[in-house]
């Protein structure tokens, strides 16, 4: 998912409001479910971005779907967006809406992918040596992927820099020096 403009500006708007209203914290996590939905369910998906299914179908769905389950300032922002024609944009807006938030909150991202699940030792060392690299965080919030392709090692990424340290990546780095190597004589 990416940052489109009208993404970018429905979210911040509604977050906005959100926190005028005292309910910021109820409309993130509705947001972050929504985008979650969306994500898991290739139905919701293809719903929420068909051209063919009206937007009156559509909004009796999304009732259906998150109607108790969300706050109702979510709800309301939902309609608004379906009265406007642009229920397509929910769950790019939903995703805006997440990233804006731990921007707000100085949540950082931190990603791990390991070719074996992480202890616990480990993953309390990883979230230490990620605070001391974003000390202005208020949280660290840690995603751990299991790469068997890695063969060992780990690739960590944080604040759009990543660390290679896999041994999948060092034998790539040795290809690639090999193929460039300077010192072969010419015959």
């Amino acid at each position: 998912m990416r940052h489109t403009r009208a993404n970018s500006r429905y979210a911040q708007a509604l977050l906005q409001l959100a926190d005028e209203k005292g309910v910021l914290e109820a409309v993130y996590a509705d947001m972050k479910g929504i985008y979650g939905a969306a994500q898991e369910s290739r139905e919701l998906s293809n719903l929420i971005e068909s051209p063919i299914v009206s937007g009156s179908k559509k909004l009796a769905i999304f009732r259906a779907v998150f109607g108790d389950k969300v706050n109702e300032l979510t709800m309301a922002f939902i309609e608004l967006l379906t009265s406007k024609g642009r229920e397509s944009i929910l769950a790019g807006v939903a995703f805006s809406a997440v990233e804006h938030y731990k921007e707000m909150k100085k949540i950082y991202t931190a990603e791990i992918a390991s070719a074996v699940p992480l202890t616990d030792e480990i993953r309390s060392q990883i979230k230490e040596a990620a605070r001391s690299i974003a000390t202005d965080a208020s949280e660290i919030e840690l995603v751990e992927k299991v790469d068997s392709t890695l063969i060992g090692g780990f690739s960590f990424t944080m604040n759009h820099q990543r660390v290679d340290a896999t041994v999948k990546g060092r034998i790539a780095q040795l290809k690639k020096e090999f193929d460039s190597n300077p010192y072969i004589k010419d015959f």
